[in-house]
């Protein structure tokens, strides 16, 4: 054992929570402490990443929802948990991992509204929640995510207008809103965001004009908006 480090004991304790259909019995434990070896847990269980004992990557849970205690691995950095057959709501409490940096819920049947709270999430890169039943409206806290590169919510049942406080997100390269049900006009504080390569917002009820701000937009797309 020699070299090895251990898993965090409450980061343990919570995959065991959550994934109660995992063989953990067939993972060595430290005796005394009862805890993993993470090199062992993470080569037997190669939906989770171990780095300096922490669980940073997480790329399966058991079940149809999303588990309100994946709050708790705080050292996350990754959550991969597309096209895992997901219902329900995102639960609120995600937004107190504070070093996540990917959140992949694409691609699944999750239902309800996108979490205010996602916008506490200051080290977000990329946020994926494209191709779901998500309704309501986008949350203006998304605007604080200063380091979003990403923002992926196409082919949902989202409503109301764009806020313009994702004029705010200055990192924002690519924004993915089409196939939805957005509404109002489009606004120009996009045009804040020197770096936004492709804007699509197709498919959707928005009204024009377009903002001069934006011509500039490599791929830019708004057909399908009947009155733009």
């Amino acid at each position: 054992m020699l070299g090895l480090y251990f898993t965090n004991a409450s980061d343990y304790g919570v995959l065991k929570d959550i994934n109660s259909d995992w063989n953990f019995a067939s993972i060595p434990v430290h005796q005394r402490y009862h805890v993993p070896l993470a090199s062992v847990a993470n080569r037997l269980l190669d939906w989770v990443t171990v780095e300096n004992s922490r669980i940073t990557e997480l790329d399966r849970v058991s079940g149809t929802t999303l588990p309100s205690q994946l709050s708790r691995l705080t050292g996350l950095r990754k959550i991969d948990l597309n096209r895992k057959n997901l219902s329900g709501n995102i639960p609120p409490e995600l937004g107190d991992l504070d070093n996540l940096t990917h959140l992949w819920l694409d691609h699944n049947s999750l239902t309800g509204n996108i979490p205010p709270e996602l916008g506490n999430l200051r080290n977000l890169t990329w946020l994926k929640l494209n191709k779901n039943s998500l309704s309501g409206s986008i949350p203006p806290e998304l605007g604080n995510l200063s380091n979003l590169q990403e923002l992926w919510m196409g082919n949902n049942s989202l409503s109301g207008s764009i806020p313009p406080e994702l004029g705010n997100a200055t990192e924002l390269q690519n924004i993915y809103l089409d196939h939805n049900n957005l509404t109002g006009t489009i606004p120009s504080s996009l045009g804040n965001l020197s770096n936004l390569t492709k804007l699509w917002l197709q498919n959707n009820s928005l009204e024009g004009p377009v903002p001069p701000e934006l011509n500039d937009i490599n791929d830019f797309n708004v057909q399908g908006n009947p009155l733009i």
